[in-house]
This record gives structure tokens, C-alpha cells and sequence, in this order.
């Protein structure tokens, strides 16, 4: 999620939001959950993370890496 010379901030977030929803289907078919679910649990890391941060950027990318390791520690 690296900033594009010359990329506008409204092309950034459509771009993040392609990567989130990748990595949102990688999730669901890498744990065989519903995409519904993965959604749900990586929308409250992202609220959760984005309450505290003073730098928005990499919010969504901690929180996927949050939901990925969660789930992996559900599985054991």
C-alpha cells in the first residue's frame, strides 16, 4: 500500500479498497469461511484500529494482518 507518484487521494482509497476486498476473499477461502463473516471481523479491527491511530494509512492493512492472525490462533 505504497503511495503512487502522482495518484490522487480518491484513486489511493479505490485502490485500498481493491486490495481490502482481495484480501477479504484470500481470508474466506484460505480459513472456508463465508466472505459475510470475514467482513464482519475485519470491520471491527478496522474500527477498532482506526479509533487510536494519528496515522490512517496502514489501518486497514494492520487490521487484515490482525483478522489473519486471530484466525489462525481459532484454528489451533
Amino acid at each position: 500500500q505504497r503511495n503512487v507518484p502522482g495518484e490522487t487521494a480518491r484513486s489511493q482509497a479505490h485502490r485500498e479498497a481493491r486490495l481490502t476486498a482481495q484480501a477479504m476473499e484470500d481470508i474466506a477461502e484460505q480459513f472456508s469461511l463465508p466472505l459475510s463473516e470475514v467482513q464482519k471481523v475485519l470491520q471491527v479491527h478496522i474500527h477498532l484500529l482506526d479509533q487510536g491511530a494519528r496515522i490512517k494509512q496502514y489501518v486497514s492493512l494492520l487490521a487484515i494482518k490482525q483478522v489473519k492472525e486471530s484466525l489462525r490462533t481459532d484454528q489451533r
